[in-house]
């Protein structure tokens, strides 16, 4: 159960706007990384409200953005280096060349960031890769009020929540990539029975779409070799 609160229009017309910003200036290094990774995230939104009709009917409506880029560095598991050439440890702890179609092979191992760390022992070593953030985030609100009588008032909302983000996945060279919108909309009747009562209906219907998808990083090159 979702219960929302919106301010409603007057007879006078009013508005806001707000900015915030923060970027990497002051932010402290990360351990793990060799230089501060950048960050840069806007919000910003506006609010208008004022009449249709005088005393009649009104109107209120607020919109609210985010935008942020920001970097991050993230430890995972890749093949280590002799993996990559081919080689796998036996029982003996002797490198042994894969049998393997070594055009195929390679293709994929483009697909995994290099290693940054030492080798685990098991074919594969630690990584320390840049992780890009992207988000957007839109918010976006009207609400048209009318006063039917002096006991009956009515009001109608629209309200949609749209927004993407890419975030990047453990091998490095793949990021997910997710897309979201909601939507709602809100109809609202009040009756002033009696001074001591009062009767309210509300019907209200929504909607939410969510996309997840996965795709190549920048500069990640999928080989036709092994695409099926």
């Amino acid at each position: 159960l979702v219960n929302m609160v919106s301010n409603s229009g007057t007879n006078g017309l009013h508005g806001s706007v707000f900015e915030y910003f923060r970027n990497d200036r002051l932010n402290a290094r990360n351990f793990f990384n060799a230089e501060k990774p950048a960050q840069q995230r806007n919000q910003f939104g506006a609010t208008a409200g004022g009449p249709i009709q005088k005393d009649k009917m009104f109107f209120f409506s607020t919109f609210e953005g985010f935008r942020g880029r920001d970097a991050d560095s993230k430890r995972t598991i890749v093949p280590d280096l002799d993996t990559r050439r081919g080689l796998l440890r036996d029982a003996a702890g002797n490198l042994v060349p894969i049998r393997i179609d070594r055009k195929a092979f390679d293709a994929v191992m483009n697909l995994w960031a290099l290693p940054t760390g030492p080798p685990i022992g098991d074919g594969s070593a630690e990584a320390i890769i840049a992780a890009k953030i992207r988000q957007r985030d839109d918010f976006g609100s009207v609400r048209i009020d009318l006063a039917l009588t002096n006991n009956h008032t009515l009001f109608g909302r629209y309200t949609i929540n749209d927004g993407d983000s890419s975030l990047p996945r453990p091998s490095g060279t793949f990021q997910q990539q997710t897309t979201q919108r909601t939507q709602w909309f809100t109809l609202q009747e009040d009756w002033i029975v009696t001074p001591n009562l009062v009767n309210t209906a509300r019907a209200g219907v929504s909607r939410t779409l969510e996309r997840v998808t996965e795709n190549p990083a920048p500069g990640t090159i999928i080989d036709p070799v092994i695409i099926i």
